[in-house]
């Protein structure tokens, strides 16, 4: 939409606002689904879309479908095939949570190992380099910063109340700075982001006057691990128990988890200052869906993952779940996905535990399926999905600027060109004041508008598909 505002004199300004076109989509069909076995109960916790292509999977793998068990790491291709599974013996005894590829190739991972803050080096063959312990904790999130170093984030539970914490370490493991935040109790991290002038660390836990779990979230200095600022988020006190964080292409940052209020998935947007800016219930879907995880996509919105729980005559059903929102954190759509009924899988606590989006703009997430083979057990869950489908959306608006100065008598020229995965064919209307008149439509893309009177007027193109069951201004 173009507001224009015409002035005698060309040194008074005048306003056009574009409206963009915002995208119709439709939820993607799965294009694969696949399973990993180590012959125990097998769970991915984090997932990593490679460089080159690919993914690389960590976990646990358990003699138990509850419970610690050994490390497990596996690389798959872009069609999930398994290239290697690794298994690191920490005497059946912890898990890992998260996983990245470095600059250089190589892999890190972190969790827990015997209690202990634990995380490991490991090449692109899935060989060990190195592995470190920290005190008693555990480790959610890994990244590398831009300048190689890396910085793990977690809880120290070496005493109680525990305290979230960030260590900071070199390529070679060696620890540049190890700090914990103990302005609010038995906080834990869960994601973080290198951001102009630091970090962005998110999580929750108990302010000191509520005996009740916030969001909570901490800005750090790179160079010792200082906190610049700090906020936690208890306006309407609604408790919610945060997940991850992603940031946003504003600058701002989107937190996921679960509101304790009615245990409704959710999510919090704030800025790159840590204030608020809007907070989401998704009551439409279902109580007991657990968000877990979240990917940013090509269109600037996000796709959340976890898992839903219903009971049916009794019987609890978990499925994996991915709600897909837009960058303003509105609903596009949701799945849940009835995985038991494949060939091969069975009731169970099935569940995604992380996504992520490679480089055809298709989502992959990862978590833990339940079994029929070989012994009923738990594995390592991939499923893929084709890639989102548009409806009519503009990729080239003219005049790109949003403010004008035009005068009395002159002709302004507009060009707008539209897309759809839809269809093929598209119908634009051109409209001047709400009106057809007063516009000179060249071709569907292109008009002409004279501005013979003073004050502001709007240009308006709409595009809708051909049968008309998609339109969008």
């Amino acid at each position: 939409m173009n507001e224009i505002t015409t002035m005698k004199n060309q040194h008074r300004s005048a306003f056009i606002l574009l409206a963009w076109a915002i995208p119709v989509f439709a939820q993607p069909e799965v294009e694969f689904m696949r399973h990993y076995n180590t012959g125990r109960h097998d769970n991915f916790l984090d997932i990593y879309a490679l460089a080159n292509g690919g993914y690389v999977m960590c976990g646990i793998a358990s003699e138990s479908d509850r419970g610690d068990g050994d490390l497990y790491v596996v690389k798959a291709d872009d069609r999930g095939d398994q290239i290697w599974s690794r298994t690191y013996d920490v005497n059946d005894n912890g898990y890992l949570n998260s996983i990245i590829e470095t600059d250089d190739g190589d892999l890190i991972t972190a969790g827990t190992a015997v209690g202990q803050f634990h995380a490991l080096r490991i090449s692109p063959d899935g060989e060990l380099r190195w592995r470190l312990d920290f005190d008693q904790g555990e480790c959610q999130a890994v990244i590398e910063l831009k300048d190689g170093r890396l910085l793990l984030a977690g809880r120290n539970s070496a005493r109680v109340p525990y305290d979230s914490r960030v260590i900071c370490i070199n390529g070679g493991g060696e620890v540049q700075w190890d700090r914990t935040y103990d302005q609010i109790r038995n906080s834990v991290f869960y994601g973080l982001r290198e951001t102009d002038g630091g970090c962005v660390a998110a999580g929750h836990g108990m302010v000191e006057d509520r005996n009740s779990i916030f969001p909570w979230v901490v800005k750090l200095r790179l160079d010792d691990g200082d906190a610049i600022w700090t906020h936690h988020y208890i306006e309407g006190g609604t408790q919610m128990i945060v997940k991850g964080m992603m940031s946003a292409g504003d600058g701002g940052f989107v937190i996921i988890g679960t509101w304790m209020d009615g245990r409704l998935a959710g999510t919090l947007k704030i800025d790159g200052d840590g204030n608020e800016v809007w907070r989401r219930v998704y009551e439409d879907l279902s109580t007991y869906l657990s968000l877990q995880g979240i990917v940013r996509t090509r269109d600037m919105g996000f796709a959340l993952t976890g898992m839903l729980l219903r009971v049916n005559d009794n019987l609890e059903l978990h499925r994996p779940a991915i709600v897909r929102i837009a960058s303003d954190g509105v609903e596009r759509w949701h799945a849940f996905y009835d995985v038991e009924t494949a060939e091969g899988f069975r009731i169970g606590w099935s569940n995604f535990m992380s996504i992520v989006v490679n480089q055809n703009d298709e989502l992959i997430g990862a978590g833990t399926v339940a079994t029929t083979e070989p012994d009923s057990t738990y594995d390592g869950f991939l499923m893929k999905l084709q890639p989102d489908l548009l409806g009519p959306r503009f990729i080239r608006i003219s005049p790109e600027d949003t403010v004008l100065t035009t005068l009395v008598g002159s002709e302004i020229e507009f060009k707008a060109v539209a897309v759809s995965d839809f269809f093929r064919d598209l119908e634009y209307t051109w409209t001047f004041d709400d009106s057809s008149e007063g516009i000179q439509v060249q071709d569907d893309t292109l008009a002409v508008a004279q501005f013979d009177s003073l004050g502001e007027h709007t240009v308006e193109c709409h595009i809708s598909d051909p049968d008309g069951t998609v339109s969008i201004r």
